[in-house]
């Protein structure tokens, strides 16, 4: 009889039985060999040395396995979906953990890693629920893909310096992670890393860090402390949107590209200090930041995008950059608190609902000749001042008497 028909004889014998009934002589458990069997306890024997793709997967019944030391590897998969298992020691024979190998182990609360792993790698605790606490050993390099997604239970996460790459999603919905130390050899906080991390009220980004990536700290609603890389130059989309119960930021003078949306809905950020060195600010950058009451541009700013800062109600004043050229479609729309806005002589064009229900904006000066007709729409208190005399007469015509201009 051939090895694969005796490993699916076994395999059904062992989903039939209460018992795991392993080959005599073999060094591996076969590729799903007891998946979805009703073994509530199993004790490896020794000898095996591979265990295998989805070996005891959905085992749902499995409370305890014993792996023993002559093991190696743990292909993916192989406890996915063990609902039951609650602890489980790695030896340190192991050097290989797959895919996906504790994935949805919903009731897995105590790990213990060999310490002779490089790679966590993708979704291999994902959806551990119960999983309270890890320890990550000192030769792991790197963190796959949504290696911990939606532990939320995990309360804190220490990675030593080793780790030099975490990837996306890798603690996305730990809504119990609390504290958090970052590796110090790390160059990029990937996208979605820390997604609706609830519980985070602090975290400092090492000095290493160039990019935070899309999302990364995405509904952290109870995030208030940033410290951040003073070698970072991007803030990726979204990368603080809904952070909620954040106050304030300092943007490190390296930063030159803040992304669309990246600060969006921080509804308690009442102050931001923009570096020299910026230049993009992307749409809906500070949208909804219904706290934030200044903004001071540099002189290096050439972009910022539509809708950037609408519906900001508290901002009041604005301090345009030197060199940007245009005031986009909704850029202050609905700041109903905005009094002055500074420094228009660079501007060329004002486009469509760009201060659009700025109730309260009274003055502006310099405003040029290519502006779009609703451009000011809802501001019924405004005069403004136009760099000529033809254009203040045209554009008087076309917004009729809610505007009255006098021109310089």
């Amino acid at each position: 009889m051939s090895k694969k028909f005796l490993a699916k004889l076994y395999s059904w014998l062992s989903r039939k039985l209460r018992q795991l009934v392993v080959p005599k002589g073999s060094t591996e458990i076969a590729d799903h060999q007891f998946e979805g069997s009703n073994i509530e306890t199993f004790v490896i024997p020794t000898g095996i040395e591979r265990i295998g793709a989805y070996a005891f997967a959905k085992c749902t019944q499995l409370k305890t396995v014993i792996i023993p030391d002559t093991v190696t590897k743990i292909e993916a998969g192989a406890f996915l979906g063990c609902s039951s298992l609650k602890s489980i020691s790695i030896p340190n024979s192991v050097t290989n953990l797959g895919e996906q190998v504790f994935e949805n182990c919903t009731s897995l609360k105590n790990v213990a890693l060999s310490n002779n792993l490089e790679c966590l790698n993708n979704r291999l605790f994902c959806g551990c629920t119960s999983l309270e606490d890890i320890y990550i050993p000192s030769t792991v390099k790197s963190i796959g893909y949504s290696t911990f997604f939606n532990c939320s239970s995990l309360g804190s996460i220490s990675i030593s310096d080793a780790v030099t790459s975490i990837d996306k999603y890798a603690f996305a919905c730990c809504t119990n992670l609390k504290y958090i130390v970052l590796s110090n050899n790390i160059s990029l906080i990937a996208d979605n890393t820390f997604e609706e991390c609830k519980a985070i009220e602090s975290i400092v980004i090492p000095n290493g860090v160039t990019i935070i990536g899309s999302c990364a700290f995405y509904k952290c609603s109870s995030l208030k402390d940033i410290t951040l890389s003073e070698a970072l130059t991007e803030i990726g989309k979204s990368a603080f949107q809904q952070c909620t119960a954040l106050i304030s930021i300092t943007i490190p003078e390296s930063v030159s590209i803040i992304g669309s949306e990246s600060f969006r809905s921080c509804i308690s950020l009442e102050s931001i200090v923009l570096p020299h060195q910026l230049v993009t600010v992307g749409d809906y950058a500070f949208c909804n930041c219904l706290s934030l009451k200044e903004v001071v541009f540099w002189d290096e700013v050439t972009e910022i995008g539509q809708f950037a800062f609408s519906n900001c109600t508290s901002l009041e004043d604005v301090v345009l950059p030197s060199k940007l050229p245009t005031i986009k479609m909704g850029t202050f729309a609905f700041c109903k608190a905005l009094e002055k806005v500074y420094d228009l002589h660079s501007i060329t064009a004002i486009e469509s609902k760009a201060f659009r229900g700025c109730d309260s904006l009274k003055q502006l000066d310099d405003v040029p000749s290519n502006i779009a007709s609703d451009a000011f729409e809802g501001c019924n208190s405004l005069t403004i001042s136009m760099k000529s005399e033809r254009a203040a007469r045209f554009f008087s015509a076309q917004l009729g008497v809610n505007v009255d201009i006098s021109t310089n």
